[in-house]
């Protein structure tokens, strides 16, 4: 699971690298990488006894921390781009994922509480759930950024990640050839899909045509997690997906940033990059730059980011 958000992760920096939504990688990339990290979430969920506020604190912890972390770096950039107000700090504060996230972890508290252990019952509150979200998003209801069809397309990704768990569904159980012919077989299969419908922004509550992005979803959940289990064995994945939400945090406006300053600098140079090439250069410098500051960060500013409390400089974590 970790190298899977590890895979997942990287998908996410390559897809910000592009510099338009259209573009036929980028929604490639969009059409499923987001439903990858609710999914993986699910699965790794555990159920305590205790009281709902109880959970809520808990889950408040690793998640809300963190996003107070990222309130932070985004309204200091928007602040020196585009002045300070009122509007800058609500989208700070909201911006979407883990606020989403979190809002799936106490739903996900209650349901707990009405299906228990029953597959049936699980699959019952899937079938709701999905069929709930595009009548929601009919309805039109606007609580942006934090919008309810997102939160329940991606509410149902993380339940049915639980679900996979509950049923233990396990992909070691084919041969790693047959893997690998899947994987390969499934790339041209999740691109034509994800051309057929819009360009999946889930931050804005745009999902298109709603059984074609399930279906994409789904489709693109399996295969990372099948090259997941089939690179497994690559420490920089495994950590990469151990890091992830620290990489998030520190990767939402880094990126930004480094688009504005190349963009600025490559006519200067005298060259000109197409949509790919600028893409590849995007992404291959913002890793290099990355890596380290993340690891850093993960190492001695954990509680930043939800990870428990300061480390000293000798690495020595707190018992």
């Amino acid at each position: 699971m970790d190298c899977a958000r590890g895979i997942a992760m990287l998908l996410v920096v390559l897809g910000h690298c592009y510099m338009t939504l259209e573009d036929p990688v980028n929604r490639f990339v969009l059409s499923f990488h987001m439903p990858v990290f609710f999914f993986l979430s699910g699965m790794c969920v555990k159920i305590t006894d205790g009281t709902f506020a109880a959970w809520a604190f808990k889950k408040a912890r690793s998640l809300l921390v963190p996003q107070i972390t990222l309130a932070v770096i985004v309204f200091a950039y928007s602040a020196t781009s585009q002045g300070v107000s009122v509007f800058t700090l609500i989208e700070s504060l909201l911006v979407w994922f883990l606020p989403v996230l979190y809002i799936c972890m106490l739903l996900f508290w209650w349901l707990t509480r009405l299906a228990g252990n029953s597959v049936k019952a699980w699959l019952l509150a899937l079938c709701f759930v999905m069929t709930a979200a595009p009548l929601v998003d009919l309805l039109g209801i606007d609580l942006c950024p934090i919008r309810p069809e997102t939160v329940l397309a991606s509410l149902f990704f993380f339940c049915f990640g639980y679900v996979w768990r509950l049923v233990d569904l396990k992909t070691n159980t084919f041969a790693k050839s047959g893997m690998w012919a899947a994987v390969v077989f499934l790339v041209p299969v999740l691109f034509a899909l994800s051309q057929m419908n819009a360009p999946i922004v889930m931050y804005e509550g745009s999902f298109g045509f709603w059984p074609l992005y399930f279906l994409t979803a789904m489709i693109g959940k399996l295969w990372v997690c099948v090259l997941g289990r089939l690179l497994e064995e690559i420490k920089f994945l495994v950590w990469l997906g151990r890091t992830s939400i620290v990489m998030y945090v520190v990767y939402f406006r880094f990126i930004s940033l480094l688009r504005a300053v190349v963009v600025r600098v490559l006519p200067v140079a005298g060259l000109s990059l197409g949509a790919n090439e600028m893409a590849v250069l995007l992404f291959v410098s913002s890793m290099v730059i990355l890596v380290p500051l993340v690891n850093l960060c993960d190492k001695y500013l954990g509680f930043l980011f939800g990870k428990g409390v300061l480390r000293s400089i000798s690495g020595n974590r707190p018992e």
